[in-house]
């Protein structure tokens, strides 16, 4: 017997809000254990770290340029999909990198504290963050997406 396609929905909603909760909790992780494991000893050079800030500035631009754009392809395929099936598979893939590209920019913000030992690279973690609370998937951003294909 085939599952009703709202009980399909309510499992695969359910599926991307796992998903979406462990990465950042993964990022937040993360960032306390550098931050826990920072040593003076192991902090770059002076000179390197303007370039270290600019690098990390640019990596979390360019990762939400991105994330952005790939929200914008979910909602471009799942308005084109013939069936469903076709656009729960657009969201849940372009979602999901969209996401890793984020948490991407975030870790390598969290890496950069970790070589430098200034914590102001953390302000490159909010865009991060800010996403995740823009995208997570809602019921009511679920149906949203799902209705506009009707």
């Amino acid at each position: 017997m085939e599952t009703r396609p709202s009980e399909r929905h309510a499992a695969f909603l359910r599926t991307q809000q796992v998903i979406w909760l462990a990465i950042p909790v993964g990022a937040l992780m993360f960032a306390a254990v550098v931050l826990f494991a920072l040593r003076p000893e192991t902090l770059a050079a002076e000179a390197q770290r303007e370039w270290y800030f600019y690098a990390a500035a640019l990596v979390s631009v360019v990762a939400i340029l991105a994330g952005f754009a790939l929200q914008r392809r979910v909602s471009d395929r799942m308005a084109s999909a013939a069936t469903d099936a076709e656009a729960l598979a657009a969201m849940q893939t372009l979602g999901l990198v969209s996401i890793a590209v984020m948490e991407g920019s975030a870790l390598f913000a969290v890496v950069m504290v970790l070589l430098t030992g200034e914590t102001v690279h953390l302000a490159f973690v909010v865009p991060f963050l800010a996403f995740v609370a823009l995208f997570f998937p809602t019921a009511e951003r679920f149906n949203g997406r799902m209705g506009q294909r009707r």
